[in-house]
């Protein structure tokens, strides 16, 4: 049986895995212990293939959150059919929005007062597909730009809890409200 999760946090491992590691701790801080975030390196089952657990995890996830940063965007060199895990973990996260099974609450991360370069990142997530992926690059971060993110600086970390508290509202209003798992 599959492992449900309240929280799918989706980065690059290789510019981001420190912010994801905020994040992660942050919910499970004194908060609410209960809240269960998928976070790779500590989720992932050693010696086992790992693109079935992440991919598994994110089709099991309530609220999914991908961590975008100028970093991010700054090292992203996609050519079509190029195989990209964070591009299929947001195509997946997608489909799933559409058909009304999760949330995507785009984080959008600040280093200090310098917010996301949205128009570097307009350029550099190209109209090409990654392997794996129904849609282009560019329509996946068009899709993300149109969903209501949450522009944060994980260096202010008052600003990354209410963060872990709005997420967390969010997340038990919709179970009382649709008495189900979102």
């Amino acid at each position: 049986m599959s492992d449900y999760y309240d929280v799918f946090l989706s980065y690059r491992v290789k510019t981001d895995a420190g912010n994801a590691r905020i994040v992660f701790y942050e919910f499970r801080a004194d908060h609410d212990k209960n809240t269960k975030v998928f976070l790779d390196n500590v989720e992932l089952k050693l010696g086992t293939q790992w693109k079935p657990q992440f991919l598994d995890a994110l089709k099991n996830s309530r609220v999914c959150i991908p961590l975008i940063s100028n970093a991010f965007i700054d090292k992203l060199e996609l050519k079509e059919g190029d195989e990209d895990n964070v591009l299929l973990e947001w195509d997946t996260m997608l489909d799933r929005f559409h058909n009304g099974d999760c949330r995507i609450i785009p984080l959008f991360l600040k280093d200090g007062n310098v917010d996301l370069d949205i128009t570097k990142a307009d350029e550099a997530l190209k109209d090409v597909k990654a392997k794996g992926c129904k849609r282009t690059a560019r329509d996946i971060w068009n899709s993300f730009k149109e969903i209501q993110g949450r522009p944060i600086d994980l260096k202010d970390l008052n600003q990354v809890k209410l963060f872990v508290i709005q997420t967390q509202l969010l997340y038990l209003f919709n179970l009382m409200l649709h008495k189900q798992s979102i």
